[in-house]
């Protein structure tokens, strides 16, 4: 069985895009399908669901991304044995949404930079609904979410802490004024959510149609600073992270609006359970469950 091909595979696989894999493998688009239609020619089955311009990986295709990881981390290991230098992880790659990137990766990369100088980080927004296809094809090593729980059997979570939730508006902003603000009093108005590992947002969207509350829109932004400039122009409420807020709220640039009740977010980190966890990773993974015993 060619490598190369189940290099190419598995780049598919990750990015669930032929095009965007060509793209990372620097080659023509023609020259992954021609490798992927080799490979599930030499199988006698088909690992990718073609369906307009999106792909799925089918059963055999879920199956074939465990045995591609176990063939190309063999041949490091050969490699490794046959030279007889161990290569160490040299880049971790980590998924999150803004707030929590913002808030707590500068730490984490200094302290994993001062016992590891040598690595390197590939850090950026995450789909929620990709997250389980990225970890499972070894795309990414580690995702942080807010969110009560991942239903998926193949993943491990991890609860880092409890984050604080704050809706904010203007101070100018009528709701601001009110002794208390609940589901019906959002009738009307115009909410923004962060749009990526955001699992909050379902839940308090489904809060709204219980109450049959319509709000005038809801915009989904992966930018909490873009979030935050909107509504400092008046363009509706937000609900985000309380460290993510700090600065607006202590310049009183937005104000907390007094909610009925207490909103709060678990932030989940997640990996897949059949990831080998290496030495630095770990490490990471450690300092990152720290911050359990470093809230304020």
């Amino acid at each position: 069985m060619d490598l190369y091909k189940l290099k190419t595979f598995k780049t598919v696989a990750a990015f669930l895009n032929f095009n965007q894999a060509a793209r990372y493998l620097n080659c023509a688009q023609s020259t992954v399908s021609n490798q992927i239609k080799s490979l599930e020619d030499e199988m006698g089955a088909f690992f990718f669901k073609r369906m307009g311009k999106k792909v799925q990986l089918t059963t055999a295709g879920e199956k074939m991304v465990g045995y591609a990881n176990k063939l190309l981390s063999m041949e490091q290991e050969a490699i490794d044995d046959i030279t007889g230098k161990k290569t160490p992880q040299k880049t971790i790659c980590v998924r999150g949404p803004e707030a929590i990137i913002d808030c707590y990766f500068p730490d984490l990369i200094k302290k994993t930079l001062a016992q590891y100088p040598a690595v390197q980080f590939d850090i950026s927004n995450c789909l929620e609904n990709n997250i389980e296809n990225e970890l499972q094809t070894e795309a990414i090593d580690l995702a942080f979410i807010f969110s009560d729980y991942i239903s998926s059997p193949r993943l491990i979570t991890e609860k880092i802490f409890t984050e604080t939730l704050i809706m904010a508006a203007l101070p100018t902003h009528p709701l601001a004024g009110k002794p208390t603000v609940d589901a019906k009093d959002l009738h009307g108005e115009t909410l923004l959510f962060l749009k990526t590992g955001c699992g909050y947002g379902l839940p308090f969207r489904q809060l709204l149609n219980t109450h049959m509350v319509k709000p005038a829109c809801i915009i989904e932004i992966t930018s909490v600073e873009a979030i935050k400039k909107c509504v400092k122009k008046g363009i509706g409420l937000t609900i985000l992270p309380e460290d993510s807020i700090q600065k607006e709220l202590q310049n009183r640039e937005l104000v907390p609006l007094n909610w009925t009740k207490d909103l709060t977010t678990p932030v989940l980190m997640v990996w897949h359970k059949n990831k080998k966890i290496t030495g630095v990773l770990e490490n990471f993974m450690h300092l990152a469950m720290q911050l359990r015993s470093n809230r304020h």
